[in-house]
């Protein structure tokens, strides 16, 4: 869905980032961040055979939910805490095995919705992708950009 004027999203006006608010500020949420780091030894690839990224970005990952206080237990699967939950996913969706990692996020996704019905957000993050920011939490962009009232 896009909408043509500049601040806005669909209708209701988008705040600039100066505005998210502190992580100290932010209401906690039951958020969980999805990753897949699944990548195949490729022979012709101008960076190597193998890649770096399933060692370094999941390291990235777990520093900015530690950095945070969230961390992925039971609890946070059975929905007795409001955390943030990393998952690494290091295999292919079921019937994707043969596929490159991308045509198993919606899978990832899916079957994540379906057995935590407390998420009330899902955040999936590519293996390629790093947290750059460590001073403003996922909580307190949700609390910014899709307010409760919206």
């Amino acid at each position: 869905m896009a909408c043509s004027k500049a601040r806005t999203l669909c209708g209701a006006q988008v705040p600039p980032l100066s505005e998210v608010k502190a992580a100290s500020d932010a209401r906690r949420r039951n958020i969980e961040i999805h990753s897949i780091c699944s990548y195949a030894a490729d022979p012709t690839s101008n960076t190597g055979v193998t890649s770096e990224l399933p060692e370094m970005a999941p390291r990235n990952h777990l520093s900015y939910a530690d950095h945070f206080g969230y961390r992925e237990t039971e609890l946070s699967r059975l929905g007795l805490g409001l955390v943030i939950a990393y998952v690494l996913h290091s295999d292919l969706a079921e019937g994707r095995e043969n596929m490159e990692a991308h045509y198993s996020k919606m899978m990832v996704v899916l079957r994540a919705l379906e057995t935590s019905p407390t998420i009330e957000w899902l955040m999936f993050i590519d293996c390629d992708a790093f947290f750059t920011d460590f001073t403003t939490s996922l909580d307190a962009l949700v609390d910014t950009f899709a307010p409760e009232e919206s």
